[in-house]
């Protein structure tokens, strides 16, 4: 990297860094994305892809849902909610995408999505009422419990009806066993609500309190407790923080399938995740699946480079929610507030195909006085070439 603000930028990251705990450091590896400020015409096209995910998200969730969170100093991976993420001043924003460690593949696979969904407020629905009952068996049977009884929702959704063909009118089975309510939604994603809290072995707890190394310990803990029921090879925590619309923060504690080797270690990180829930009194919830078990896997496609995707960024490609580049700090994107760089996969339902993009984590102006703000801008990954093979509509809806 060259330049003095660059070399300021690594150098007050290392000095925050220097407060958290060796165990946090070894644990994850932080990369600075720096590259060379480029100036072009700022019209754009995907962007207004954006403005219709804002339109449908509002319909769901109302204009609240875009109320800005405030964060208290910590250091576990601060979570993206709805677009945008607060932190303290000189805060490092932290994420523990495995993109991070520097590898260098430039081809990834991209998915069709069989459940997509055409706009906000249908539901995901691909498998048959009878792999849904199989599927719901096959997990009651890990948590050594069985299903007593079950119900099926079907998609009632008026003003959305879909001229997708699909092989199941069902969304989701609901299934009840004495241990617990598992409900598989039509896209494989999995939630069992447990009907009492699980009681937890001694030294481990939910708490908002925690710090990073109880909670690593806590989610390490449920991932080997539920290690049949998931399926990872290698499981791996990713502490996160989120706030409430009242700026409440709350610990979430996830976990994902790691892998060593790319692009497995992209899309195990972004696909193959499950996320615990609980209380003082223990294990509440758990909610996991992989929305790749309902996909047709395309084959692995060329993308572009951090460079190129800037480059799109500064003229105007890009998705994001409720953001353009009028709202990075200085009212363009520059090295100055480009903070961080990774490589993901959006997953919502409303997605056709899951493919690969960048996220520019973009400093914006300041809600409170003492916090920096951060927007996410989404910039298409693949090769020109290959975007025309993958057109989408609602890549950031439900």
């Amino acid at each position: 990297r060259e330049g003095g603000d660059c070399l300021m930028k690594e150098k007050r990251l290392l000095e925050a860094l220097s407060e958290v705990s060796d165990v946090f450091v070894e644990d994850m590896d932080i990369k600075i994305n720096n590259v060379s400020e480029r100036r072009h015409n700022k019209n754009s096209w995907i962007k207004w892809i954006g403005v219709a995910a804002v339109l449908a998200l509002m319909i769901s969730f109302g204009a609240d849902f875009f109320t800005p969170k405030i964060s208290s100093k910590n250091y576990f991976s601060a979570s993206v909610t709805n677009g945008m993420i607060s932190l303290e001043k000189e805060e490092p924003l932290l994420t523990k995408n495995p993109h991070l460690m520097g590898m260098p593949l430039m081809e990834y696979p991209v998915y069709k999505n069989l459940s997509y969904v055409e706009g906000a407020g249908g539901a995901p629905h691909y498998f048959t009422e009878e792999e849904l009952l199989v599927m719901a068996e096959e997990i009651a049977e890990k948590l050594g419990t069985e299903i007593v009884e079950y119900s099926y929702a079907l998609n009632q959704y008026s003003g959305f009806e879909s001229e997708i063909e699909t092989r199941s009118d069902a969304y989701e089975i609901v299934a009840q066993s004495e241990l617990a309510e598992i409900r598989v939604l039509g896209n494989g994603k999995v939630s069992i609500y447990f009907n009492k809290t699980v009681s937890l072995t001694e030294g481990y707890h939910f708490s908002d309190d925690n710090t990073y190394v109880e909670a690593m310990q806590l989610i390490r803990y449920l991932a080997e407790e539920y290690d049949d029921l998931l399926g990872f090879e290698n499981a791996a925590d990713d502490c996160r923080i989120e706030y409430n619309l009242n700026g409440k923060k709350s610990l979430f504690y996830y976990a994902y399938n790691a892998a060593a080797e790319e692009p497995e270690a992209i899309t195990e990180y972004c696909f193959n995740n499950v996320s615990f829930y609980g209380n003082e009194d223990g294990l509440s919830m758990i909610h996991y699946g992989d929305v790749r078990a309902a996909s047709e896997n395309m084959g692995d496609y060329e993308i572009v480079t951090e460079e190129e995707a800037r480059q799109r960024l500064e003229e105007g490609n890009y998705v994001s929610i409720m953001l353009t580049e009028a709202d990075a700090l200085g009212g363009a994107f520059s090295d100055e507030n480009i903070i961080l760089v990774e490589l993901t996969y959006l997953t919502g339902s409303t997605c056709q195909y899951y493919q690969p993009y960048y996220c520019f984590y973009v400093e914006i102006e300041s809600y409170e006085a003492g916090y920096s703000n951060y927007g996410t801008f989404y910039v298409p990954a693949l090769t020109d070439e290959n975007l025309e093979k993958f057109p989408e509509v609602y890549p950031l809806g439900n």
